[in-house]
């Protein structure tokens, strides 16, 4: 609707007889505000939450996975990881198809990444790592 609007108004011919307001309408809040709404109302949970903005710290251990922040404490097994993602700058622990602990790979020192890779391998955790 969007696109068939601007073309009708850009001067394409068109099997419409009147200039299409609502759809112009209609396909400028689909395209452009609904997302921008999103980012702006993410970015304000984001900020109003101090709890999403503090430091994590992970200790990976054979069985289980430590995740402690200032507020919390938590731990994972292994098998109830759904998955590990590794990309260029980050590594991403499924807890589920849609929720994922993410991780800076810049925070690995050493031969910690090397180490981290070698345990999700060992673990039996669906992985999908860059070697």
């Amino acid at each position: 609707m969007f696109f068939g609007a601007i073309l009708y108004f850009i001067g394409v011919s068109l099997p419409i007889d009147e200039p299409p307001y609502i759809a112009l309408l209609l396909g400028f809040l689909i395209v452009v505000v609904s997302p921008l709404s999103t980012y702006i109302a993410s970015r304000r949970a984001f900020y109003s939450h101090t709890s999403l903005r503090e430091t994590i710290m992970y200790e990976f251990e054979d069985d289980k996975i430590r995740v402690t922040g200032e507020a919390f404490n938590s731990e994972l097994t292994w098998s109830s990881i759904y998955k590990v993602l590794e990309l260029k700058h980050w590594i991403l622990i499924y807890q589920s198809k849609v929720i994922a602990n993410i991780i800076p790979k810049q925070s690995f020192q050493g031969t910690q990444l090397t180490d981290f890779r070698e345990l999700v391998k060992n673990s039996n955790v669906k992985a999908k790592l860059r070697y």
